[in-house]
């Protein structure tokens, strides 16, 4: 890794290296940002130019870039046993409707007032849309100014009305507010998963932590639960030990629209029931892995203020 002159990702000229942090090395990227890559999986893919990685690297472009725009100082870690999960995530932007709608929640989130420019530069902002070079990007600025959601001038843009209007359309299938419920097993031997992992990656991405077990009230346990869930914009599901009540919840918040993130850990994966099964679920032998994959897909899927 010490002999690697551009970015494994993009292949950018302009990177600068941090101190190594044990198997990782730490890169900042004009166009990536920052991320830390395991040695093998850098070698996999500047010397050996393995093809499983080769082809999907706008996508663990595109997940380096959104996480440093939304976690500056917490960059997301890429070694050889994440990467399958971390590039097949649901939510990543994968077609040009997809790609779009993105692009449009992204200027939305950055805008702070109405007029206010947003500068782009289409050779180094590509990632933030998931594109796989600067010609696709350009395709999709140049869709959101034709139908009015963007004006541009120069590599100044600005969401017109329109683009606020739309933008409101697309926030407004996901629940409002900033609290996020967690169901899972209370059992001792997952205190670490919660703390180090769960706990701590929702926290990272500026939601407010629900825990039943962890909140002080007066309730009884089964109305507290359900007043909660109804308030809450964001689930996460850890169906490790297949508690009867964690699946409830899940189901539960899905019928009232509210997305739910499942995880599992890796040993009981093979237990998750069969209704489950359908979904992707963040599959964590860690709890600095479990952190790391959850913070990942909160921020590619549902982003505080996006």
């Amino acid at each position: 890794m010490n002999e690697i002159k551009n970015c494994p990702l993009c292949n950018a000229e302009k990177i600068s290296f941090g101190p190594v942090l044990g198997d990782y090395r730490d890169i900042t990227c004009e166009r990536c940002g920052r991320f830390l890559i395991t040695g093998s999986l850098g070698a996999a893919i500047v010397y050996r130019r393995d093809k499983l990685y080769i082809e999907r690297l706008n996508i663990l472009s595109g997940i380096a870039r959104n996480r440093f725009e939304s976690n500056p100082d917490d960059p997301i870690k890429f070694t050889t046993s994440n990467i399958e999960q971390l590039v097949n995530a649901s939510g990543i932007p994968q077609t040009v409707p997809e790609k779009i709608d993105h692009l449009l929640l992204f200027f939305n989130r950055k805008t702070t007032f109405g007029g206010e420019a947003i500068r782009l530069n289409s050779e180094n902002d590509y990632p933030i849309a998931f594109c796989k070079n600067q010609t696709e990007f350009v395709y999709l600025l140049r869709y959101l100014i034709e139908v009015g959601y963007v004006k541009e001038e120069g590599w100044s843009m600005e969401l017109t009305f329109s683009g606020f209007k739309k933008a409101e359309e697309l926030l407004g299938k996901r629940p409002k507010g900033d609290q996020c419920f967690v169901a899972m097993s209370f059992a001792d031997e997952l205190n670490d998963a919660y703390d180090k992992g769960i706990f701590k990656a929702v926290d990272a991405a500026k939601y407010k932590v629900i825990r039943v077990d962890r909140e002080e009230h007066n309730d009884k346990i089964d109305d507290k639960i359900i007043s909660d869930i109804r308030r809450s914009s964001l689930l996460i599901a850890d169906v490790t030990m297949h508690r009867q009540g964690v699946y409830f919840e899940a189901g539960f918040a899905m019928g009232l629209g509210i997305p739910v993130i499942w995880t599992c850990r890796e040993t009981d994966i093979k237990q998750a029931h069969f209704d489950t099964r359908q979904y992707n679920h963040i599959v964590w032998t860690a709890s600095e892995e479990l952190y790391d994959k959850l913070l990942n897909r909160i921020n590619a899927l549902y982003p505080l203020g996006q």
